[in-house]
């Protein structure tokens, strides 16, 4: 998310200054445009996609793990899927008040406004702050 897509556009980037873009190989280019042409336009879009990646990461993936793999799914060996070292994770539900929660869309929504330069036009790390996420 902010290592991989923002290096190939700096490639890209680089290349076209240097007049050496014909040498890029073409999985560098579409990811660059990729990632330009689903880029933010507001700090508002930052947040949308920090609460996306949040039900992405801890409900959807997880509900997705848990329907391959329930609790009383066993390995081949007959034991428990589930069993030490292995713990079922838990599905979230996004809640607002739950400090992490908010932690993790105030970092995800700052580094993506940071990657594409947009601003941040408020303090988030005031309590206004919950009035802007989705």
């Amino acid at each position: 998310m902010y290592n991989s897509k923002p290096s190939s556009l700096n490639r890209v980037l680089q290349a076209l200054k240097s007049n050496t873009a014909e040498n890029l190989d073409p999985k560098t280019i579409n990811e660059a445009h990729s990632f330009l042409k689903n880029g933010p336009k507001s700090f508002q879009d930052c947040l949308a996609y920090a609460r996306n990646k949040f039900e992405k990461f801890y409900h959807h993936n997880i509900l997705l793990l848990m329907e391959a793999y329930p609790l009383d799914h066993k390995t081949d060996d007959g034991k428990l899927f589930w069993s030490l070292p292995r713990r079922p994770p838990q599905i979230l539900k996004f809640d607002i008040n739950i400090p992490e929660h908010l932690e993790f869309i105030k970092s995800t929504s700052r580094l993506r406004a940071d990657v594409f330069n947009i601003h941040i036009p408020m303090d988030i790390k005031s309590n206004a702050f919950k009035d802007y996420i989705i």
